[in-house]
């Protein structure tokens, strides 16, 4: 029996390659929004505190300077959060068209692999005609070889 040989075998690796690739593509721009919601938490969480801080200590007479302080730092968290949200937004959308190309990576790949097994099943079909016409033949031989000797054997009678 032959080996199979896959006639697009240079085609499906490729195709496996650029699936892969995508597939970190797509782990380091889910990374990245990762880490962005990561910060925006925490820059969230510090504004909830040093705003609490503020009116704690607003309640307990602060000075005015130390409350402009407190309010140009909180606006600036404020910007910083707002820029966060534009580039949260930005990264969503690359991950978006990330994991759209991977799906077409992904569809690329399994049709290689549907012409493949097609390909195999054609390929195991050939190989058990030529196994049935080998076993045809010996048998057609040995029928043949035993009308011979019962030819023979009748001869001699």
């Amino acid at each position: 029996m032959a080996q199979f040989i896959f006639s697009l075998q240079a085609v499906l690796d490729h195709r496996r390659r650029i699936e892969e690739e995508t597939q970190k593509a797509v782990a380091a721009v889910q990374i990245r929004l990762d880490e962005c919601q990561g910060a925006i938490a925490r820059l969230e969480e510090c504004q909830r505190r040093h705003s609490a801080e503020m009116y704690q200590r607003l309640a307990k007479g602060m000075p005015e300077r130390e409350r402009a302080l407190y309010s140009n730092y909180l606006e600036a968290v404020g910007l910083e959060l707002e820029r966060l949200a534009v580039l949260e937004a930005r990264i969503q959308a690359e991950l978006e068209v990330a994991r759209k190309r991977l799906v077409k990576a992904m569809r690329d790949r399994e049709l290689i692999e549907e012409i493949r097994k097609a390909e195999y099943q054609e390929y195991v079909r050939a190989e058990e005609l030529e196994e049935r016409k080998l076993y045809d033949d010996l048998a057609q031989r040995a029928w043949r070889l035993g009308q011979a000797e019962n030819l023979a054997a009748r001869m001699e009678d």
